[in-house]
């Protein structure tokens, strides 16, 4: 069942399914005429359509469609303080359809995707286990 904002095709015996707009036209604007520095947080959900059985998620916008959008951010970051991506698997259809659409907006970013591993910790913080506060030791007596 299609919902209002969404449209099907059918090009070479298969069917495609997208939503009207393309969420660039929207969201540009709306960061260019922002007067105070944003933060945008952005669903990976939002680029699919999910049926009673969200493990049958399907993806409804283009990945070409995914990287316009995040190039358009990437083009206004003075307007961005905080930009978080959630990829939300579960409602994605898993991991593998989350990452590619993950994989497509640091791509319009310019970001290498997946991100390097961090390097190692200059310290270790000890745990809230382990004792805190100063040592004492105990003279033997003589």
């Amino acid at each position: 069942m299609l919902e209002g904002e969404l449209r099907a095709s059918v090009d070479d015996g298969r069917v495609s399914i997208a939503k009207k707009r393309d969420p660039t036209d929207e969201v540009s604007p709306a960061i260019e005429s922002a007067r105070v520095p944003l933060i945008v947080n952005v669903d990976l959900d939002y680029f699919f359509q999910s049926s009673n059985n969200d493990e049958d998620s399907l993806l409804v916008f283009d990945l070409d469609v995914v990287r316009s959008l995040f190039r358009s951010l990437g083009r206004r970051w003075e307007k961005i303080r905080v930009l978080t991506i959630a990829l939300s698997p579960e409602f994605c259809g898993g991991w593998e359809p989350a990452e590619a659409v993950c994989a497509a907006a640091f791509e319009g970013l310019g970001i290498v995707y997946p991100l390097p591993a961090p390097p190692a910790p200059l310290f270790t913080v000890p745990s809230a286990s382990a004792k805190c506060g100063r040592r004492t030791t105990k003279k033997r007596g003589k």
